[in-house]
């Protein structure tokens, strides 16, 4: 999330804590998640119409993402104008500034010869830059082009179905775009250290972290990234979360068992996803809450009606 979209986001937490009850929270965050499944089940109308009752629970409130992911269901339900409506509003109220991830975001396809189009691509840009504006903006831009690559090759992966060669192929595509990144990855980090927040935001952090977890052949480096990230988490240029999620991986790719239970795969029959080996599974969840992670049940809850498209009903 960008400087300017961290701020948005707190202020209307602090905004909806303050004016609204809990139980319309807890029911707006109801229908949030009745949306994201109906979506995930291409029901994109209802999805979106779902979005809207969720706003109009808070008089029109709503987070960012949220309303982001009310314009892809808006727009896969070739409704332009509300989902036009919907980036409009992220963009020039919240500061959205994921420029990328909105220009590479296949929902939107239908979008892209409205005229309206570019005027949101531009301010969403402009949005990007801004947030930069007190980081170092030539990393910041690496980064932004690695992982614009580094997304758009693995997005072709998820819309694959069946095809065993093409399958093939995407993913040798995948592992020469994780090539080419390390010896860039590694020169910076020499360089400048861990990329924190303090050097290039959250988002460029956010970045530089999700590049880091793809190089999995290169374990020394993510151990190097990681032992720095511990230092920078006290000074608050790093998140916990995210050195769980890290440190994790590194046990599991280097056959021990993980500690904070962020690595799962899905089980035998494909119903569910499960977690993979764990130290001390009786205390996995004080170890979580440690770190500022939801419980283990609630996550494998989450990545199951996010996964409910490819996962198999159980009998």
């Amino acid at each position: 999330m960008s400087k300017a979209g961290i701020i948005f986001f707190l202020c209307f937490t602090c905004f909806v804590q303050s004016s609204f009850s809990q139980d319309l929270l807890a029911e707006y965050g109801k229908y949030i998640h009745s949306a994201d499944s109906l979506y995930q089940v291409k029901q994109y109308g209802a999805s979106a119409n779902t979005y809207h009752l969720a706003f109009q629970i808070l008089g029109g409130k709503g987070y960012s993402e949220d309303r982001y992911n009310a314009a892809r269901s808006w727009s896969l339900a070739k409704n332009k104008d509300s989902a036009f409506y919907n980036l409009w509003r992220i963009a020039t109220t919240a500061h959205f500034g994921k420029y990328f991830e909105l220009k590479n975001e296949k929902d939107f396809n239908s979008l892209h010869t409205d005229k309206r189009w570019q005027p949101i691509l531009d301010t969403v840009k402009k949005n990007r830059i801004k947030s930069y504006s007190s980081y170092n903006v030539q990393i910041c831009e690496i980064l932004d082009s690695m992982v614009e690559v580094d997304q758009r090759t693995r997005n072709k992966l998820s819309h694959i179905s069946g095809d065993a060669t093409l399958e093939n192929q995407i993913t040798e595509e995948v592992a020469q775009a994780d090539r080419r990144n390390y010896p860039l990855l590694e020169s910076l980090f020499k360089q400048y250290g861990y990329l924190g927040i303090n050097k290039v935001g959250a988002n460029g952090e956010n970045n530089f972290l999700l590049l880091v977890q793809h190089q999995d052949k290169h374990i020394a480096f993510q151990e190097s990234v990681l032992a720095e990230m511990s230092i920078e988490i006290a000074k608050n240029n790093a998140k916990s979360k995210n050195y769980a999620n890290l440190e994790d991986q590194i046990k599991i790719n280097s056959g021990q068992l993980q500690i904070y239970g962020t690595q799962i795969r899905m089980n035998e029959d494909s119903t569910s996803y499960e977690l993979m080996p764990c130290i001390d599974p009786e205390q996995l969840n004080e170890r979580r809450k440690t770190m500022g992670l939801t419980t283990v049940e609630k996550y494998i809850e989450i990545v199951n009606e996010r996964s409910s498209n490819i996962l198999r009903k159980k009998k």
